[in-house]
């Protein structure tokens, strides 16, 4: 028995693991992979991750792997181009080209270093439930015998199709956007150094981040057809088409593009996920709460998942001590929910508008367009993206109305 089982060891889990020993509490993490270990990623990171990283107290360990970007140079699949910089105020902020082996691998150190036990190659099985609370979960050993857990709070940080969201939460893929992740590095990939590129097309989105010695993280967003083979959990999937024609066929509008990855060189093969998204409609019960993309995820276009991953284990850390300290549970639920909400809601509705200007090349353009010839529409807008400004503020309609009247 301890006070905690986190679930995957990620971001999310590791820097919630972090927190809660720091403060003291007895935390066992478990996760069903060894580390290190690669993942598929965008490696992108917004800019508003470096102080969080900073509060956790991992950033001196990082600080020296990671490329500091101006911006985003956004193109739609006509070839209008907006320069997306990140502007506080006037004061410059940088997103991060943040390589996910090594921040995983760091987070976990320092996850160790604060206290908690680390147990590797542990998948979870299942929940284990006593009239209607969590107290535990089932684990399956090497020699595929099972260990039973328990602990007084269980979360669960198991990424994309968690176990324990699908079980507790109710976790399912939307009936949209339904896209496959798919991640890779270049060597010798041309572009501007200090800026990640993302290429709109008529399937999906590709995005480059370059992350330092002659690499570039490649990652793409792309349509899911109906020839591909797919669980409605997202498990098993099997591609009709490979990854490297299927990133072609996705951005025939944009030649100049595959054109730069032809001559570049392909260091490793592409790793995928799918479907992207994932809506879980429960985050939080009786003895368990879900942080990370276990907790929901929507489309990585604006580029806030690992911001959104560490952000959430704050969250997640207060709720949880709170519950550990008075043992009200029903004040967990409505506090973590509410935590959640005023950190996200906004951010996940204008993740959701844009992805129907993304949708649609001719209002994408026109977008584009007006936020070239509107400056300090365009600073709120990357603001916002960037999780350091109101996420709101583009969802007004005076701001709408300015940006898209003629």
């Amino acid at each position: 028995m301890c006070d905690v089982i986190v679930v995957g060891a990620g971001p999310a889990g590791a820097a919630t693991a972090a927190h809660l020993a720091r403060a003291g509490r007895s935390v066992l993490l478990v996760d069903k992979a060894g580390f290190p270990r690669d993942k598929p990623c965008a490696e992108y990171a917004s800019p508003e991750t470096e102080p969080v990283l900073r509060r956790l107290g991992v950033w001196p360990a990082l600080e020296t792997g990671v490329r500091r970007l101006r911006g985003m140079v956004i193109v739609s699949p006509s070839g209008q181009r907006f320069r997306s910089e990140y502007l506080d105020a006037g004061r410059r902020r940088f997103s991060l080209a943040l390589p996910r082996r090594t921040v995983d691998d760091q987070l976990l150190r320092h996850a160790i270093s604060a206290g908690a036990e680390l147990r590797p190659g542990l998948p979870v099985e299942a929940p284990i439930l006593d009239g209607g609370r969590v107290v535990g979960v089932r684990a399956r050993r090497p020699d595929r015998t099972i260990e039973e857990l328990r602990a007084r709070l269980v979360i669960g940080a198991d990424g994309l199709r968690s176990r324990l969201a699908r079980v507790l939460g109710g976790g399912r893929p939307p009936r949209w956007p339904h896209r496959l992740g798919l991640a890779t590095h270049y060597r010798g990939l041309d572009g501007p150094p200090d800026w990640g590129e993302m290429y709109v097309g008529s399937a999906g989105y590709c995005g480059l981040a370059p992350s330092g010695d002659g690499l570039t993280t490649v990652a793409a967003a792309l349509s899911l057809g109906r020839a591909d083979g797919r669980r409605r959990d997202g498990r098993a999937l099997r591609l009709s088409v490979s990854p490297s024609l299927r990133l072609v066929r996705a951005l025939p509008e944009h030649p100049e593009l595959l054109a730069r990855l032809a001559r570049a060189e392909r260091i490793e093969p592409f790793r995928g996920v799918g479907p992207l998204a994932w809506r879980v409609p429960r985050v939080a019960g009786p003895g368990f709460l879900l942080v990370g993309d276990a907790a929901g995820f929507f489309d990585p276009f604006t580029g806030e998942g690992i911001f959104r991953a560490l952000r959430g284990a704050e969250l997640a850390a207060e709720a949880a001590l709170g519950v550990l300290d008075d043992g009200d549970w029903s004040a967990l639920i409505s506090r973590y929910r509410q935590l959640r909400r005023v950190a996200f809601a906004d951010k996940e509705r204008l993740a959701r508008m844009v992805q129907v200007f993304v949708s649609c090349p001719p209002l994408l353009d026109y977008a584009l367009v007006r936020l070239e010839r509107r400056p300090e529409l365009a600073e709120r807008l990357s603001a916002a993206l960037g999780d350091f400004g109101p996420a709101g503020t583009p969802l007004r309609p005076a701001y709408l109305a300015r940006l898209l009247r003629p």
